[in-house]
């Protein structure tokens, strides 16, 4: 279980079922016990992608969801961004940077501001992450967009530019 503001979230079996055949694994949480090493060692990841002959990798989250879910939800926004910011940097530092070349940075977004994505899409493609999560449909987690910027020209604006850069940093470094 991960604990997060109060709440207890399991680590559903599926997100680390790895070299286990369908019939062992289901939703029903799974303890660390229970997984290959390399769901969550990166050195025995890096070991299995060897005996693979996977050269690369991309890993998207799962504790914070696929997109960053868990903490566009919290209603504190500095904390938010906090949480954002120190999972962008574990994940682009410590998990990827373990072993340059063989991962491919995946950021999660600020979803919340346009401004504050835009600024820690490029906070992490100056750190080398050219790779940003997004959910085809932001509004269904995070509600529509703010009324401060809603229907307002500079809001339209800070909207494409979000994803202006976001898109233009992905295209620039495939």
């Amino acid at each position: 279980m991960w604990s997060y503001e109060g709440q207890e979230l399991p680590n559903i079996g599926l997100n680390a079922v790895a070299g286990r055949p369908p019939a062992e694994y289901g939703i029903d949480p799974t303890s660390f016990a229970d997984m290959r090493d390399g769901c969550y060692d990166i050195a025995s990841r890096i070991a299995d992608m060897n005996a693979n002959g996977v050269l690369g990798s991309m890993c998207f989250p799962s504790f914070p969801q696929f997109c960053g879910q868990l903490f566009a939800r919290t209603e504190d926004k500095d904390v938010a961004l906090a949480m954002v910011r120190a999972y962008n940097d574990w994940h682009i530092d410590e998990w990827c940077g373990h072993e340059p070349g063989r991962f491919i940075p995946l950021a999660i977004p600020a979803i919340w501001d346009p401004e504050v994505m835009a600024a820690e899409v490029r906070r992490v493609a100056a750190k080398g992450c050219h790779a940003v999560t997004f959910s085809e449909n932001p509004s269904a987690w995070v509600g529509p967009a703010s009324t401060a910027t809603t229907g307002t020209r500079s809001g339209r604006r800070a909207r494409t530019r979000a994803r202006s850069c976001a898109c233009t940093s992905a295209r620039r470094h495939r």
